[in-house]
């Protein structure tokens, strides 16, 4: 059980971790097993060079060799008979880095690309309601109404600057600016993407993508590949980062 005590002493484990002996039912908290840790006037500080500066002054001690624990669901369970890894929790975790920097979560860029949707949808609605209005006849003087039809087209035209400002200077959507990402070049974690690549490039090839359903669905799945980019952040050069708070 020597792998348990490198875990308590590089902090992986604290004396709060829940672990189960073999044969018990009751989950306890590591400091009530003796066979880990001893409390007692006799027994050196917690500071000593013995074990991890990182326990916080006064804890108890690693003292005796540990007993057979076994791993379980609880939650910082470990299993130190059959495995030496640490417990769950401590590396387990859905955080992708490369270059020092995070890589967004595929559930946050689609979600990110719903919002978008649906500002697009939202913009585009009056449009589409006096295309429908002029298609079925229903308004046959149209030229009264020369301030009403320019409306639609304002609003869509204003959602394709400002997004497209957006991009091409912040790297960020509307929807990528809540969720807190921003679209960086593979090289860099600072720089802005650009007009060309992160409006001109980006856009149409998602738009191409979009009249090939089959293309776009690889693009859609190559968003949980070990490295985080849809295919048109490949062609793009691009990729999608966790804003620092």
């Amino acid at each position: 059980m020597e792998q348990i005590k490198i875990w308590i002493r590089e902090g992986l484990l604290s004396p709060h971790t829940l672990a189960i002996k073999t044969g018990e039912t009751t989950w306890k908290k590591l400091y009530s097993y003796p066979e880990f840790f001893a409390i007692g006037p006799t027994q050196p500080p917690f500071s000593t060079t013995e074990l991890s500066s990182t326990h916080p002054p006064g804890a108890p001690y690693l003292s005796r060799p540990a007993m057979p624990f076994q791993a379980g669901t609880v939650p910082g369970a470990f299993n130190g008979a059959h495995s030496s890894r640490p417990p769950v929790g401590v590396t387990s975790l859905p955080i992708v880095q490369h270059d020092g920097v995070r890589i967004a979560l595929p559930a946050d860029r689609i979600m990110a690309a719903l919002v978008d949707g649906l500002m697009w949808m939202l913009s585009l609605l009056p449009l589409w309601f006096c295309l429908t209005l002029y298609f079925s006849g229903a308004v046959t003087n149209w030229a009264s109404l020369k301030w009403a039809v320019l409306f639609p087209f304002a609003t869509a035209i204003s959602c394709l600057v400002i997004q497209g400002w957006m991009q091409a200077a912040r790297g960020q959507s509307i929807g990528k600016s809540l969720l807190r990402l921003r679209i960086v070049p593979s090289t860099s974690d600072d720089e802005p993407p650009g007009f060309v690549t992160g409006v001109i490039v980006r856009w149409l090839l998602m738009w191409l993508f979009y009249l090939f359903p089959v293309v776009a669905l690889v693009d859609f799945f190559f968003l949980f590949r070990d490295d985080r980019r849809c295919l048109h952040d490949h062609l793009a050069d691009t990729r999608v980062i966790v804003m620092d708070e």
